[in-house]
């Protein structure tokens, strides 16, 4: 029986998680060893659907996950590909089914997913497809990096003071259906502190002509290979605790082949108008100091961007 049970939504971070806990037999399905596995999803596996158009239950001293299990049905995501009736495909369906077994057999259940609404959408939704309750941890992993990942778990999670209200929120709107509008970022420009995912949006689109859903497909590819941190969408600053993690990042960037020169520059004290007292879990977008291996070329040319725009807010010229 695995005391603990991890999942996450991409089999990149999964893997991560489980090098970083020493757990990184691979099985299938999962990641595991002794007490600890690691699992994914591929994204949202599980689809939520309204069980009746004309009707919606709900009450005053029903709570927002209470009122999505009650008004929708949930089962495993249809093939895209398939046409006329189409089917759960062999693969999520071998898939859910290890996710099952694992969770049956489990003492706790460990939320991995993004630090964002869809990552609680996600996970609620396969809690009430698999409908067996189980003590859940939340792992708010601001960056996918060891670090991060052994604290949260030895700490019991690290989910932030706020993160109730902020999984209400999430699923509240997912079921009522209220989406925020997306802003016109060709009138956008991004932002000259450091960014966050809308000055991301904003920049790719001045430089490369990229659409917004494509600039933060990439930026989630580069944060589950833990090279930046989550591009949240409108926080834009660094809390104080980050100093000592900024300045070994700069530190690691001395090697890079096109940015190492400018890294010898900066420093920390560069730009003191960036840090914050505010212990949001959230912050604005910066690399880890991982060293940037095997990326497509937009995930490259995204990574240098971000990283070269920090190094210019961090520049000595800046202060000046």
């Amino acid at each position: 029986m695995n005391n603990i049970l991890i999942i996450t939504e991409s089999r990149t971070v999964a893997k991560t998680i489980a090098q970083a806990l020493g757990a990184n037999v691979l099985h299938k399905g999962y990641f595991g060893k002794g007490q600890i596995a690691v699992t994914w999803t591929g994204g949202g596996i599980i689809s939520s659907r309204p069980k009746c158009k004309f009707q919606f239950t709900v009450s005053s001293d029903m709570t927002a996950d209470e009122t999505f299990a009650a008004n929708f049905d949930f089962s495993v995501r249809k093939d895209s590909k398939g046409k006329g009736n189409r089917r759960a495909s062999e693969k999520d369906e071998a898939q859910i089914g290890v996710i099952q077994r694992l969770w049956r057999n489990a003492a706790t259940i460990v939320n991995a997913m993004k630090p964002s609404a869809p990552g609680e959408v996600i996970f609620t939704s396969l809690s009430n497809y698999i409908g067996i309750d189980r003590p859940v941890v939340r792992m708010w992993l601001t960056s996918i990096t060891r670090k991060e990942i052994v604290a949260s778990l030895e700490n019991g999670g690290n989910a932030p003071e706020y993160y109730a209200e902020f999984h209400d929120n999430a699923i509240a709107e997912h079921t009522i259906g209220a989406h925020p509008i997306e802003p016109d970022y060709a009138g956008l420009e991004p932002s000259q502190g450091l960014w966050c995912m809308a000055d991301l949006k904003a920049a790719a689109l001045t430089l490369w002509g990229w659409a917004p859903a494509k600039t933060a497909g990439v930026a989630y590819a580069l944060y589950n290979k833990g090279l930046i941190s989550y591009p949240s969408d409108n926080t834009s600053t660094l809390p104080l605790s980050l100093t000592a993690t900024v300045g070994d990042t700069f530190a690691n960037l001395r090697h890079h082949p096109v940015l190492g020169k400018k890294a010898t520059s900066v420093s920390v004290t560069g730009a003191e108008s960036v840090w914050s007292d505010d212990t949001d879990a959230l912050h604005a977008v910066t690399v880890t100091g991982l060293y940037p291996v095997d990326l497509s070329r937009e995930e490259e040319m995204l990574y240098i961007v971000v990283a070269d725009h920090i190094l210019d807010v961090f520049s000595p010229r800046k202060s000046e």
